[in-house]
Formats: C-alpha cells, structure tokens, sequence
C-alpha cells in the first residue's frame, strides 16, 4: 500500500497549478488584444480602439485576481500527505505487512534498553 504521492519535480508544480494557465490566459489576451487595439488605433478607429484596450485590461486584470484568489485558497488548504503516510506504516505495522520502507519496532524489555 504505497503513499499516494512521491516527489514531485518543479515542472510538474508548476504545470499542475491554475495559477500558471491563468498567466497563459492573461498573457494571450494581452497580446491579442494588443495588436487589435494597435490595429484599431493605426485605423483611426480611436472609439474601437479604447473599447478594445478597456476589454485587455479588464481580462488581465480578472485574471490576475483569480489566479490571486485561487493562490490563497490553496496556500491555506491543508495537505493530508503526512498523515497518510503514518497511517500506512501503523497499517503495515499492525497487519504484519512490511511496506517497505524499513520500519523497525524498538521495545524495552527488563529494564534494558533495545536498541
């Protein structure tokens, strides 16, 4: 009965967290609609223009307080891993069943320490 999760390296985080996908999304909205509003600008269609540049800022802007928000809710959660871990050695431990991760049990017999 193995620990559910390992060690996981860096990339894997990262490309597991929203927060990285909600800057994909933020930064693909900026550079579209930059070069729409740029577009609309160098078209003199200065109305189009603002409404596209006020439509960027408020999509970055929503975005980068998601990934804020999302951010904070996971820093408080708490992890379980630790705990699951000293159930499966208590479950191993008491079913007789080695988990393999060297677990050794230490008594103390007639007042001699066992070492």
């Amino acid at each position: 009965m193995p620990i559910p999760r390992g060690n996981e390296s860096w990339l894997w985080r990262i490309l597991g967290a929203t927060q990285f996908y909600d800057a994909l999304i933020a930064a693909a909205a900026l550079i579209a609609g930059g070069v729409s509003t740029y577009k609309f600008y160098v078209e003199r269609w200065f109305k189009t223009a603002w409404v596209s540049a006020i439509g960027v800022g408020a999509v970055c802007a929503l975005t980068i307080v998601r990934a804020a928000l999302t951010y904070r809710r996971e820093a408080r959660k708490q992890s379980l891993h630790e705990l699951q871990g000293c159930l499966v050695t208590l479950h191993a431990l008491l079913t007789g069943n080695d988990p393999g991760c060297g677990t050794d049990v230490k008594a103390q017999t007639d007042g001699a320490r066992a070492d």
